[in-house]
């Protein structure tokens, strides 16, 4: 089969979900292995989780917008990205060379493994797809992850006198998207009577 029929072949879903659980089973394992040297440099599975996970931190840039509802700001990857526009980082595993998710490296070095549930989904709740702060990411099913797109232009209303309004209907874990309104004068909040 020649490599243009093999690009026209449509790809089963099961299978992409099936290498989407294998790569985080990759991660977990290398988040177990804290004694066995998986590289060139005799470091165990675990530290090169954390060192990797560190090196995204450290490369990421700090959105500019400081009020994420108590949570740290985001911290959008600036590492390469696939046909679709989300970052990925590659580590070498066993000698060979593998396209992570950095959000899942930085989430799991923090947090401890990834459910191994295949039918959870890593959910941006700040709504910024190449977000690698682990506190603004959490596993759910896709039905729950696809419902807080409503939530993208805002989650919660910061109103010039400190209240907030919660618009999201998210229940529980929230999303943490807020508007800011400086003013009352803000055109964003004119009411048509």
């Amino acid at each position: 089969m020649d490599s243009l029929a093999l690009k026209k072949q449509k790809i089963n879903p099961d299978t992409k979900k099936k290498e989407k659980q294998n790569l985080l089973a990759v991660l977990n394992e290398l988040y177990n292995d804290n004694t066995q040297p998986v590289d060139n440099r005799g470091k165990s599975g675990r530290q090169q989780l954390l060192d990797n996970s560190e090196s995204i931190l450290a490369s990421a840039e700090i959105d500019i917008n400081p009020v994420y509802l108590g949570y740290k700001p985001c911290q959008l990857s600036t590492l390469s990205v696939d046909g679709r526009g989300r970052c990925q980082r590659s580590m070498r595993v066993n000698g060979k060379k593998i396209n992570f998710r950095p959000w899942h490296i930085t989430w799991i070095a923090e947090n401890g493994l990834a459910p191994a549930n295949g039918d959870l989904e890593y959910s941006h709740r700040c709504h910024h797809e190449n977000c690698v702060e682990p506190s603004h990411g959490l596993w759910e099913d896709s039905t729950m992850n696809k419902n807080r797109w409503s939530c993208r232009t805002c989650s919660h209303v910061l109103l010039p006198n400190g209240k907030c309004l919660k618009v999201c209907p998210h229940d529980p874990s929230n999303c943490i998207n807020p508007m800011v309104i400086s003013s009352w004068n803000d055109q964003r909040f004119i009411v048509i009577s």
